[in-house]
């Protein structure tokens, strides 16, 4: 059995690791852009361990996959009020990521109660939860732009 720090670099599936890419790509970027990238790489970690720690706390199984930490990154980009948008399909429409972030919520709380679904809730939220408290932390102390 792989210990929590190593599950985070592993997937079920390749859907789960595009979709994780994805708003990788997105928060993380955003994130990367705003801290640079030690600082950022750094967080990746504390979100994935934060939402390890939530996912067992909360009486989860085996688990695998980065979304605690990638979570984090929606939490952080959220909860800091880093100003962006996100272009959607030929860039003709932007969305905020507020938006974006809101439906990745519902959509994780929705896949929670989804028979058949084995989404980890603790991770997910651990995950908001740190990204939250990292982005909140960050921009009382001035350390992200305005």
């Amino acid at each position: 059995r792989a210990c929590a720090s190593a599950e985070v670099l592993l997937n079920g599936h390749s859907l789960h690791l595009a979709w994780n890419l994805l708003l990788l790509h997105v928060f993380g970027g955003l994130v990367c852009n705003a801290l640079g990238a030690p600082r950022q790489l750094a967080l990746f970690f504390v979100f994935a361990l934060a939402g390890a720690a939530a996912h067992v706390s909360l009486g989860g199984g085996q688990a695998a996959g980065a979304s605690g930490a990638v979570c984090g990154f929606v939490g952080l980009v959220v909860a800091g009020r880093l100003p962006a948008a996100v272009a959607l399909l030929d860039g003709s429409m932007r969305v905020p990521v507020n938006w974006l972030a809101l439906a990745l919520i519902v959509k994780d709380v929705g896949f929670a109660f989804l028979p058949g679904m084995a989404v980890s809730v603790g991770g997910h939220l651990g995950g908001y939860a740190a990204g939250a408290l990292a982005g909140w932390v960050l921009r009382a102390r001035g350390a992200l732009p305005p």
